[in-house]
């Protein structure tokens, strides 16, 4: 496992630097090809390192949370059925949270998306207050983007207090429990809880990937209207 961790460390930078390399040429020899303003063309080069990073640092943790979830549940089902059955039911009212932040997430971070990729226009500007107001309005969508996270957390977390009671109501019905069975119990449930934690900035990260995947794509589209 230590030779695995350091080689690890030792080659995914260079992996990645690779990647983000490749990416960054490609974005800028089709905005070129499209007639692409400079300044946008910068900031789509800047904008396409949301995808190594994504790679890089998201993807795992995804990866481990979709283990942590499915290990849960199996162990669940396997310790009592109702309890098991009762967490996959769940899925229904968090894919239904999870799909409506999806979509404010994305309407967001094509406003947000809009204002970094005119940054250097905007920065080449000699007026102090054109500057001030570029960096207030990227600071209101992501207090918007950071509202609409913590508003899907919210709602999911009410969801788990659902979870956790009925939980505590099975196993008060049976008068053969103990308290091992109680801890294993929830020592399953917190695992399944702190994994679906990881549910709502996973979105929000796919959400920003899909409009940088749409700006980058080889038919160009034009910027939204600034409607801040």
């Amino acid at each position: 496992m230590m030779s695995l961790d350091v080689s690890a460390r030792l080659y995914d930078t260079r992996v990645f630097v690779r990647v983000c390399t490749s990416l960054a040429c490609e974005v800028v020899q089709h905005a070129r090809a499209q007639g692409t303003n400079s300044s946008v063309i910068a900031g789509r080069a800047a904008l396409s390192r949301e995808f190594i990073d994504f790679l890089e640092r998201d993807l795992p943790g995804i990866a481990s949370a979709v283990i942590g979830l499915l290990v849960a549940v199996a162990v669940l089902i396997g310790m009592d059925p109702v309890i098991g059955f009762a967490c996959l039911l769940l899925f229904a009212p968090l894919a239904a949270i999870s799909r409506r932040l999806s979509m404010r997430s994305l309407a967001i971070s094509r406003r947000l998306n809009d204002r970094l990729e005119r940054e250097i226009a905007v920065l080449r500007e000699a007026r102090l207050e054109v500057a001030r107001r570029h960096f207030q309005v990227l600071g209101k969508w992501r207090v918007r983007l950071s509202a609409a996270e913590a508003r899907a957390f919210g709602l999911m977390e009410v969801c788990v207090i659902v979870l956790v009671a009925a939980a505590l109501m099975r196993l008060s019905q049976s008068e053969a429990v103990q308290a091992g069975d109680v801890y294993a119990v929830f020592s399953y449930i917190w695992r399944f809880v702190v994994s679906l934690d990881q549910a709502p900035p996973t979105v929000q990260r796919i959400a920003k990937l899909r409009d940088l995947t749409r700006r980058i794509s080889l038919q160009d589209t034009e910027p939204m209207p600034d409607r801040s």
